[in-house]
């Protein structure tokens, strides 16, 4: 048989509350919901498709956005499939090549002519009414994830692009840059790059407006 202690753990007990700790915990309830709203709105208030003209993020602005997204042994704002990043981009900012797979957050410089021409090129087209900005063509390695996942890698591959796209779009929103991100390569064709081939997918172009 249980002992009284059982019963008296379990027994409804009556608590005493005073009137300036209920004001407490109603200041506090007010303060979550000032909090909810917060999350609600701010967060996603700039977050929408802006195809004007555009300004070009600072060299500071681009490597600090692109450090916020990439991945570290302590740091992991993109749920990668196997901790593996089968993407790659290329940013154009004014007349600056750069390159990063979003891991370590390492921004580099590359020099290449037509890889740089041909990035600018994309953005010849309907959807892209302004001029201008930093753009960032992303592209997928599809083989990279093969020897762990076969043939579910393609799709991780697109799953985790779905994720550095959610993330870009969202950290720009909080920083307060303008963006958009355009599907459908207007000259589609591999990019050989560090001896492996990368499908070109979209591009995301951010800046300030101008």
């Amino acid at each position: 048989m249980p002992s009284s202690n059982f019963y008296e753990a379990l027994s409804l007990k009556t608590r005493v509350i005073h009137r300036n700790e209920l004001n407490k915990i109603k200041e506090s309830e007010i303060h979550d919901e000032e909090i909810n709203s917060f999350s609600e709105n701010f967060i996603f208030k700039n977050r929408y498709s802006y195809r004007g003209n555009l300004s070009s993020l600072s060299y500071t602005e681009l490597k600090e956005f692109i450090e916020d997204l990439s991945r570290r042994k302590d740091y992991h704002p993109i749920p990668y499939a196997g901790n593996i990043s089968p993407v790659i981009s290329f940013c154009l900012n004014d007349s600056n090549l750069y390159y990063c797979n979003f891991i370590n957050g390492s921004l580099k410089r590359y020099q290449s002519d037509s890889l740089r021409k041909y990035v600018k090129k994309q953005t010849d087209r309907a959807d892209i009414r302004g001029s201008g900005g930093t753009i960032i063509l992303l592209a997928l390695d599809f083989s990279v994830l093969k020897t762990k996942y076969l043939q579910q890698s393609e799709i991780l591959s697109w799953v985790d692009l779905g994720c550095i796209l959610e993330g870009m779009s969202i950290l720009a929103s909080v920083k307060q840059y303008n963006c958009c991100i355009h599907f459908f390569m207007k000259d589609p064709r591999n990019i050989l790059f560090d001896e492996k081939s990368y499908t070109p997918v979209c591009l995301f172009r951010i800046g300030h407006k101008a």
